[in-house]
């Protein structure tokens, strides 16, 4: 499978003109509600439609196929960023475990407290890992010179709901009372993520303010999930002939839910939270694709946060699907839009 994909999408290093790639896609290019897709991104959609979903497969080789097919697109670890993997013990109500985190350390590391960019990997709380996302918060440390500590909460069917979203709760609070030992700010940590770990970071923001816990400085949701009831109109629009299909959402879902009654719970669906606390959230960056499932439920957060008065910066990347930061090695598209993102990321996090 992964020799067929990665053999099929080696046409697409080669940067043809649109014309070209739109014959290598066999399609007139995908255009819906205004929007068109990357013509790149055209060609990697329709060569996933042919090898079989993820769901298909049993859980265990599901994650290894996620880990190796997120790094055929994906860029190389900046060789300036040093990385340190690590256990660290957590304690709570939820019980007492072990999570692993990676480190990555900007290479102008100096005796000055930096900020802290807690990221949570996406892959529907049940696949991926701070491997998925090596490249993308290597760049981020680079970039920003911020340190960058990717969290690899645990996952589902083993672990199911609120695991992943305690291990993101718990963490963040380990981390905040501890990053001064990393030579990071303890007043300037703040959490990003994108698609379930979008998800989490929201969660986080929302359960530390809600209950009087030390919060993120800021939040960066990337193409979230924000609300696990999938009645949004793109979960109808874009739910087939994209890698993330409809199917593949209930497959996550279902492994990591368990039951239907816990989607109305914004542990796991932040997006329906009320209340004048949300007031206090911290400002927020929310992106989306227009190509993706997700797309509605993530504007809706960020409109909802607006209109409890939160500092909100959203931004739709109209022309890109789902999981575009791990391409940003051979889309240039995706790899633009990582690049502004960051710069957003620059401009909300003061030292």
């Amino acid at each position: 499978m992964l020799d067929r994909i990665k053999n099929a999408l080696s046409r697409v290093a080669l940067k043809l003109p649109p014309r070209q790639l739109e014959v290598i896609a066999g399609s007139k290019p995908y255009v819906w509600e205004g929007r068109a897709l990357d013509p790149q991104l055209h060609v990697v959609a329709r060569v996933y439609a042919t090898e079989s979903p993820l769901y298909s497969f049993p859980i265990k080789l599901a994650r290894t196929l996620y880990v190796e097919s997120s790094k055929l697109l994906d860029s190389q670890r900046r060789e300036s960023v040093k990385v340190k993997n690590r256990t660290i013990r957590l304690s709570s109500a939820a019980g007492n475990r072990s999570v692993a985190i990676r480190i990555f350390n900007p290479p102008q590391l100096t005796d000055e407290p930096i900020p802290v960019m807690v990221y949570y990997h996406g892959g529907g709380w049940s696949v991926g890992s701070s491997d998925t996302v090596d490249a993308l918060c290597s760049g981020f440390a680079e970039d920003l010179n911020h340190i960058v500590i990717s969290v690899d909460y645990r996952l589902a069917p083993e672990h199911k709901y609120p695991a992943a979203a305690d291990d993101a709760v718990d963490s963040f609070l380990w981390l905040k009372n501890n990053v001064s030992h990393y030579g990071g700010d303890e007043n300037n940590v703040y959490v990003a993520g994108d698609s379930a770990g979008g998800n989490l970071a929201a969660v986080v923001s929302q359960q530390t303010v809600k209950n009087g816990l030390p919060a993120p400085s800021a939040q960066v949701l990337i193409y979230p999930a924000t609300d696990m009831r999938n009645c949004t109109l793109t979960h109808h629009t874009q739910s087939e002939g994209l890698p993330l299909c409809g199917n593949t959402i209930n497959w996550f879902n279902g492994m990591y839910m368990g039951c239907d009654a816990h989607k109305q719970e914004i542990k796991a669906s932040p997006g329906l939270a009320e209340g004048k606390w949300l007031e206090k959230l911290p400002p927020a960056i929310i992106t989306t694709a227009g190509f993706d499932v997700l797309r509605d439920e993530g504007e809706a957060y960020a409109k909802l946060l607006k209109s409890e008065g939160v500092s909100v910066r959203y931004h739709e990347y109209s022309h890109l699907m789902h999981a575009y930061v791990t391409m940003t090695g051979h889309i240039e598209a995706a790899e633009v839009a990582v690049k502004h993102t960051t710069e957003l990321i620059r401009e909300l996090i003061k030292r």
